[in-house]
């Protein structure tokens, strides 16, 4: 009974747990995929403005996924981000 109260406050708690589990991808990503990966995930959270959490746990599971894919793939962070929104310098 507990837990559903505190479900009732503060949302599900699968989904902090698919959160905390996406948000590990994220920042075990090498560089310079995982600063850019944490700029937009920074980003998503200030600016976003999706205050749904069933979308914006599908959200960061997808963009965990879109930068796991171009570090294995070696695509360059400017390929998926453009040459004006680069967060980071090193992209050449």
């Amino acid at each position: 009974m507990v837990a559903k109260w505190i479900e009732a406050i503060t949302g599900p708690l699968e989904q902090k747990k698919q959160y905390k589990r996406d948000k590990a991808r994220i920042d075990g990503l090498s560089e310079p995929y995982g600063t850019a990966a944490k700029a937009m995930h920074r980003y998503f959270m200030y600016y976003g403005g999706i205050t749904d959490g069933d979308t914006l746990i599908t959200m960061f599971g997808d963009l965990a996924d879109l930068w796991e894919r171009a570090a294995t793939d070696g695509t360059p962070v400017r390929e998926i981000v453009g040459v004006g929104l680069c967060p980071i310098r090193c992209c050449k």
